[in-house]
């Protein structure tokens, strides 16, 4: 058994020892990356909850890095990968994991269309996943959390990346006057 030793003052003045054990904590591997996909990339991205918030997992204090670039002829990048980052944690059970997913989304346009705008980017589309870390290299998918507002005022989920301002209608075609 894991834990700490503590001494309990009491109202009479005498101590007495008491044992605090601490919850195991389980290992849990995730991987951040960015692949190749039809017009763009995928990026996966996990966060974990931690105390009232949300932290990147790579950014967690007890992350194990280890990561692989194809822009440094990494050999250990698998093909089709730009960059992946392997996340080794060690977290008590229970802890809410995010996996959040950005990917292109597929748009079809016409040669004119594209004659008349320009080169257009297409959208993104987020998906996220909620899991529950429940043993050593386990999870189960849970419920996305309620979204609450934290002590400092700011919404306790993982932060949303803004989308960029919608452009301005088009105005009408001029008709030719008489």
């Amino acid at each position: 058994m894991t834990g700490t030793a503590a001494a309990l003052a009491l109202a009479d003045g005498s101590r007495e020892s008491l044992w605090v054990t601490e919850a195991p904590l389980y290992r849990i591997h995730l991987i951040d990356e960015a692949v190749v996909v039809s017009r763009g990339e995928r990026v996966q991205v996990w966060f974990v909850q931690l105390r009232d918030g949300w932290v990147r997992a790579h950014e967690h204090p007890e992350a194990e890095l280890q990561t692989h670039s194809s822009e440094r002829d990494d050999p250990s990048c698998p093909p089709g990968t730009i960059w992946q980052r392997q996340i080794e944690l060690r977290l008590p059970r229970d802890t809410l994991l995010l996996r959040r997913t950005s990917e292109p989304l597929e748009s079809h346009h016409s040669p004119l269309t594209y004659l008349e705008k320009g080169q257009l980017r297409p959208g993104r589309r987020l998906t996220d996943s909620c899991l529950k870390l429940v043993g050593n290299y386990r999870m189960v998918k849970v419920p996305p959390p309620v979204r609450e507002a934290s002590a400092k005022g700011k919404l306790a989920e993982p932060p949303v990346p803004r989308k960029s301002p919608p452009r301005p209608p088009e105005p009408p075609p001029e008709e030719p006057g008489d």
